[in-house]
């Protein structure tokens, strides 16, 4: 389970819940990077899912997928939208690109093969998830700009 990116964020989110971290930027920025692709992977673009136990292999049922992503992608999204009151901390969501390396890195030393953690060519994700968090970017600079312009206006 370490090399999926679902892990990683569904802990980090978890820490947050647990008031061990804020829901900072980079987090919320993960979650809904997570969400879209987490969606996509399982409703638009399903693959089988595969558990290797012992020399011995299970596949996952469908509905056992949607549940997973509802419960590991969306339901944090869901939390994050509804406790949109919550966020104090509002440093750029860019910040996500330091743990993502991390994990990223942490594959390439272990010797995962990358390609094959999620059936889909993980460059084509990492490129998506790239896509979402440079337009997550910069929905949040242009408004903090257009804000800080009608400040100074007035």
């Amino acid at each position: 389970m370490l090399q999926y990116w679902t892990f990683w964020n569904y802990i980090w989110w978890s820490s947050y819940k647990n008031n061990m971290c804020e829901l900072s930027p980079a987090l919320r920025c993960s979650i809904l990077t997570t969400s879209m692709i987490g969606g996509y992977m399982v409703y638009i673009y399903p693959r089988k899912f595969i558990i290797r136990i012992n020399d011995k292999k299970f596949i996952v049922p469908y509905i056992a997928l949607i549940c997973g992503d509802f419960y590991f992608h969306q339901y944090p999204l869901f939390d994050m939208i509804s406790n949109y009151d919550c966020y104090t901390n509002n440093n750029c969501g860019g910040n996500v690109i330091v743990p993502f390396i991390s994990w990223y890195s942490l594959l390439t030393i272990s010797g995962v093969r990358k390609h094959k953690i999620y059936g889909i060519n993980l460059h084509y994700l990492i490129g998506a998830c790239g896509a979402i968090t440079t337009l997550y970017g910069l929905k949040y600079h242009t408004t903090n700009l257009l804000q800080l312009t009608n400040f100074k206006k007035n």
